[in-house]
């Protein structure tokens, strides 16, 4: 297996690889991030994940994922369990979040 990593883009080969990446929090998509869950007085929870936005980002797409809103535990597991209590939110950011992106 080897891995390189050059700015924001990564790559990788072998088997069973993950690689974790983040895009900037200083670039558009960062800051658009940041802010939507500031306006509404949320804790900023920013971590490098092994998500779906690892793809676009090992091929220099700047991406992020979004908390879905709601409350869960115990994720891709028996026990796992979700309160969609509020879930609305989540929805709600990642619409201010394109808007935001999206505002010159």
């Amino acid at each position: 297996m080897s891995l390189s990593i050059q700015r924001s883009r990564a790559s990788f080969m072998g088997v069973g690889a993950v690689v974790s990446l983040m895009t900037p929090l200083d670039s558009p998509m960062g800051q658009a991030t940041i802010s939507v869950r500031k306006a509404p007085g949320l804790p900023i929870q920013i971590s490098p994940a092994t998500t779906g936005s690892n793809l676009p980002m090992s091929l220099g797409i700047p991406a992020v994922t979004l908390d879905g809103g709601g409350d869960g535990k115990g994720g891709h597991s028996l026990n796992e369990v979700f309160d969609s209590t509020d879930s609305w939110k989540g929805t709600q950011r990642a619409l201010l979040a394109v808007l935001a992106l999206t505002h010159p």
